[in-house]
This record gives structure tokens, sequence and C-alpha cells, in this order.
């Protein structure tokens, strides 16, 4: 009772915080602010009384674009909050989130963090789009891939105890973990926010690659809800070997797709031993969330101990989805949660010779034998924990079938990989890459090396390597449901549909729609919502890039009063292509840019209620 009399008065704190008076800062992004970097920005007014006093509040611009050089860095527990104006209309009065994104510093090197606390304080973060790195489609370059550093926020080793809170962001492209915590931690909540891209091999290994890495640390209360993963090379969640528990544990209506887990998937170290915590896992849907599938393979086994469970195969540690040290007073709450292994996870499930056969042929694991017997003891359906289903998404990346059979083919073997790499916008300075390649590299042997020369051999251009993963950029995870909502494809969307009888088997704990809640309800038809035949749309120009003319079509629902506009990155209007009303179905108008430089457009239609804009770049 005392544990969960803490976590209503915890809430309360947490409430409390809102509360009080905060002192908004208004910071402008690159192009509007003199090409400042967001963290020299929050450097300037770290000296101010409202930031020392903490209730400093930075307020980004919707459709900004903020880059920084080096880690926001915050000392002597103070606090750094970073929201937007729910009212303000950005600078192309599109509504899209801010883009954050990390570019070389002067000893060219891409930052560390996007937010590195030392001695505690609290991190906090309210509907932003944040990258590692400088991606080619927002002007920067693909290349940079192979300079992905370590996390995006941190809290450091020093004294103090910090705080984390997320809430509708989007999180990409570090090689290590999303969010980790080396000190003190009391909080740690993420909700309706996206983990794309997680690991890198080339300037890293398979143990990288996380959601979260909670490291060894005691921490209070850590909620993870209604959140998506997509493209994981490790865990979802690392808190192995730790030297504190987790006291309070939610992971809920969470949506996981295309994860390797090659040392697991939650692997939660020491819980609640008190039996008054909360440890619940409930209403989640996984799509090859363990592609790599439970094995007997040393470099993957060492990191499933914690439970202290033996594999009878081969006499070391026993893989399972969930792992936890062995804790015989932690009460449970397992349920309704569904997983998906698709046709392309099972033929990695199944490889033929000379791939090294997994050493299970059935499915995996889902909890170690000591959980089980726990949720049984407790008159817990076991069955009901992780239940098979069949369902396709929408829109996501392929599985990384490259990389799985890759990790899988003897270092004696060779593999011989070919297809076409295309990226339009590879290096942002104008020129894209459409790069043909054949190539034959040994196998990985189950390794888990950091710069693996056998990795290396299959680099097609440079950062992009032919047994990587399906990376995706930064808008690809974070233009749902702006474009998608308008029936683009190339956007993330986890939507997910099934046959009558499979739906109807699917139940959650609250009556609400199985994982993350973003994507509606499942559907029997997966183009439900998606495709209507008869809406307003605004295609993506092409070509793009493009010089010096391109092509601009959509769609009208009804007739109406149709305005087109061109405009450059301070927001101001440079051409007019359409204005006048125009009839019901597709129309096509052409930008000719043969007057203006190199460099990001944006364009946008305004036709009756209807409001839409989409970015472009011009090449010369």
């Amino acid at each position: 009772m005392k544990q969960k009399t803490y976590i209503f008065l915890f809430g309360l704190l947490l409430t409390a915080s809102f509360i009080t008076t905060a002192q908004n800062l208004v910071l402008e992004d690159y192009s509007h602010s003199s090409n400042s970097y967001l963290n020299t920005l929050i450097a300037a007014d770290s000296s101010s009384a409202a930031f020392q006093a903490g209730t400093r509040v930075y307020i980004l611009h919707k459709d900004g674009q903020y880059r920084y050089n080096a880690a926001i860095t915050s000392y002597q527990g103070k606090n750094i909050i970073i929201k937007v104006d729910p009212t303000d209309k950005g600078y192309q009065s599109s509504g899209l989130k801010p883009e954050c994104y990390g570019v070389f510093s002067s000893s060219n090197a891409l930052p560390g963090n996007f937010i590195a606390q030392q001695n505690g304080g609290r991190i906090e973060l309210h509907n932003l789009n944040i990258c590692n790195y400088f991606p080619g489609d927002a002007g920067g370059s693909d290349s940079l891939i192979q300079y992905q550093q370590g996390a995006l926020l941190t809290i450091g080793t020093a004294g103090g105890t910090g705080i984390i809170i997320v809430d509708s962001c989007v999180l990409h492209g570090p090689n290590g973990n999303h969010i980790r915590t080396d000190g003190p931690v009391d909080t740690v909540i993420v909700t309706n926010t996206i983990f794309g891209d997680m690991g890198n091999v080339y300037p890293s290994n398979y143990g990288a690659g996380k959601g979260l890495d909670l490291r060894d640390r005691a921490i209070i209360y850590v909620k993870i809800q209604n959140c998506t993963f997509v493209n994981a090379q490790d865990r979802i969640i690392r808190h192995y070997t730790s030297k504190g528990p987790l006291s309070n544990f939610i992971f809920d209506h969470n949506t996981v797709v295309n994860s390797m887990s090659y040392h697991g998937f939650l692997s939660l170290g020491k819980v609640d031993s008190t039996g008054s915590g909360t440890l619940q896992i409930t209403n989640n849907l996984l799509v090859d969330h363990f592609a790599l599938g439970a094995d007997t393979a040393y470099l993957r086994q060492v990191e499933f101990s914690d439970p202290g469970e033996i594999d009878p195969l081969n006499n070391s540690f026993h893989m399972a989805w969930v792992m936890t040290n062995k804790n015989n007073a932690a009460v449970w709450n397992i349920q309704n949660n569904y997983y998906v292994i698709t046709d392309s996870g099972a033929a990695m499930r199944s490889l033929p010779s000379p791939y090294i056969p997994r050493a299970y042929s059935g499915e995996d694991p889902f909890l170690t034998w000591n959980m089980n017997g726990l949720l049984k003891s407790q008159g817990k359906d076991t069955t009901k924990t992780f239940i098979k289903v069949n369902l396709k998404l929408k829109s996501v990346p392929p599985l990384m079938t490259n990389m799985i059979r890759w990790t899988y083919l003897p270092r004696t073997s060779t593999i011989t990989l070919s297809g076409t790499y295309t990226n339009l916008n590879y290096n942002g300075f104008g020129v894209g890459v459409t790069q043909s390649y054949n190539l034959t590299l040994n196998g990985d042997g189950k390794q888990k090396n950091s710069g693996d020369a056998n990795y290396k051999a299959s680099k097609i251009v440079t950062g992009i390597y032919a047994v990587d993963y399906n990376r995706k950029s930064l808008q690809y995870y974070a233009y749902y449901p702006y474009e998608a909502s308008l029936g683009v494809g190339n956007v993330l969307n986890c939507r997910a549909s099934g046959t009558t009888a499979t739906i109807a088997s699917i139940t959650t704990t609250d009556g609400k729609t199985v994982g993350d809640p973003r994507w509606g309800s499942v559907t029997t038809s997966v183009t439900e919502n998606t495709t209507v035949p008869n809406k307003f749309s605004l295609d993506q120009n092409y070509p793009n890039p493009f010089n010096p003319s391109t092509k601009i079509e959509y769609t009208l629902q009804i007739a109406s009063n149709v305005t087109l506009k061109v405009y450059n990155v301070l927001g101001q209007v440079i051409a007019t292509l359409v204005s006048e009303k125009q009839d019901v179905g597709s129309h096509s108008a052409t930008f000719d840019a043969s007057q203006f430089t190199s460099g990001v457009y944006f364009y946008q239609i305004n036709a009756g209620n209807y409001t839409a804009t989409r970015k472009m770049m011009l090449v010369k």
C-alpha cells in the first residue's frame, strides 16, 4: 500500500511541476536566427534568472529546422524543458513539428547527445522530431550515418537524481540508444513517441541499438505507453545486471516492428521485490520483434544471464523475450500482448545450410521459467501473456533479412548481394545517388564485433551498407498522419489489418485498440481510411531534387478556390502557381525555378478548408 500511495503522490508532484509559473523563451530556428545552433541559443540563456530558477521553458516553432553541433548540456541539476506552442502556425503554416538535427562540430564529429544532463535535473520534451544526424532529405548528407554517436537523451553519472519525460516526439538515429540513464533517475515516462532506427554496426556492434538503456540504476517509476519502436538491433529496454530495482514498470499499448533482439526484448534486471509495485506488460503488438529467434549462440546468451537459468542444450544462459532476476515476490500483470511472425520472419527462422541453424524449431520462450511459475502460482493464465496472430501493417520498412542472413552465415562462407540503391537526396548538396551493386562477402558467424571488416565489405556508397537494416529518414517516421492521411504510402503507418476471425480474437485489458493507439483499430481492410478515392491530396513534386523545373500534382474532392504557392526557408512567398477556382479531380502545376538558387523550398495548397505543405529541393 505504501508503494501505491507513493505512486499517487509522485504523480501529484509531477503535475505540480507543470502548475508552477513557467517563463517561456521562444527560440528561432537555424535559418531565422543568423545560423545559430540550438545548443548555442540555450547556452546563451543558461545564466538567466529563469534558467537558474528552473522555470525556463524553451519554445520551438512549428516547421522549424533546428540544428545542434554539440550536446545541450546543463549542470547543477537544472532543467531542460522544450515544447511547442500549440497555437503557433509555424514558419510555413503547415503545423509540422520542429525538426532537430545533429551536425558536424568544429572537430568534424557528430554530437554524442541531443541533451546530456548531469547532477540530476529534468529533461522534458514535447512535440519534437529529433535525429542524431542531418540527412539528405532535410538538406544534409546521408553519408553522415557512419558518424552516428551513442544516444539522444542521457542522464550522466554525476550526482543528483534526474527525471526524463518525453511525449509526442520522434526519436531517430543514434548508434547506441535513444534514451540512456547512466546516473541516478527517479522517473522515466515516455508516451506517444516513435523510436526509429536503433543501432549501427559500422561504428558500434549488435549490443547497441536499444530504445531505452536504463543501465544498472534503481528507478522508482518507468512508464512506456502508446509508443512505436521500428528497426532495432538489440533490446527495446535494457536494465541488465542492474544494481537497483525498477520499483514500478509499465509497458502498455506499444507497437514494436522489426527488432533483431540480439540480447533480448525487455531485459529488466532487478524489479520490485516488495510485492507492492506495479509490474505490467499489457496490450502490446509485436511484429517480427525477436527476429533472430531464441538460440544457443554464446555471444548472445552471455547477456541473458540475469535470470540465472541454464539452457540444457549447451549449459549457457537460456533465452527468453522478457527477463528479470529471479524474484519470487514480484507480482506481474502480463496479458493480452499479441505477436506476428511475417513470412519474411518465418523464413529467417528456417534458413537452410550453410546458415548456422537455430537451436529451437518451435516457439521462442516468452518468459523465464521463474516468471511463468510466478504467474501460475498467482492463478494467472500463462497462455494469454503473448498470443500469436496473423496481421499485416499498412506501411513499415521490410524486415532486415540481409542483416540476419549475414549474421547467421559462417565466416568461412560467402553471401552475394545485388540490387540498386537509390536516394535522390543522398548528399544534400545536389548530387543524388542511383548505385547498382553486386557484392560478395564473408558471413558474420554470429559475431558481435564493432567495425567488422566483413560488414565494411558490403559498402554501397559512403554510410550505406548492403547488410544493414532498412533505414528510413526522420521524415519517414515523422510525417504520419500528416501525409498518410492523404494516401501517401512512403511514410510509417502501423495500421493493422487481418481477417474477421483474427480481429475477433484480439482483446485488450481496457477495451482500446491493441498496440500504439495512434494507428487506429485493427481493420479487415489495410487500406481503410487511407486510400479513399475521392479526397483532397497534394503529391510530392517530381522530379525531386529538380533543376530547373518540377511538376506538382494535386487532387480536389470538390470544386474549390485553390491557391498553390511556393515558399523559401524564410517563409517568404516566391511564386504563386495557382490562384483560381478549379473543378473536382486531378490537377497539376509546373514550378520553374530558373531564377532561384539551390536549396530547400516548400509548396503549399489551400483549397476550401484543406491545407497541405510539402518540401522540395532545387539542385543546380
